[in-house]
């Protein structure tokens, strides 16, 4: 009896770390594609702008951290 819920018990241990690792990566994927999206977002913008539109677009990102 008592091997039996040691098995079920270290398996739900695993099942939960399994777990956390899966979210972390997750996370961590979001994190790339959101850096990825906002790059595309700033390049495709900056690509229809003149000089002057571009140096008032880029102004406020300059004070923005990247965040990682």
């Amino acid at each position: 009896m008592l091997e039996s819920i040691d098995a079920l018990i270290a398996t739900i241990a695993v099942v939960l770390v399994l777990s956390l690792v899966v979210q972390a990566i997750q996370q961590i994927l979001k994190q790339l594609l959101c850096m990825k999206s906002a790059y595309m977002e700033r390049e495709l913008v900056m690509m229809f702008l003149d000089d002057e539109q571009i140096k008032e677009f880029i102004k406020p990102l300059k004070h923005q951290t990247p965040v990682w």
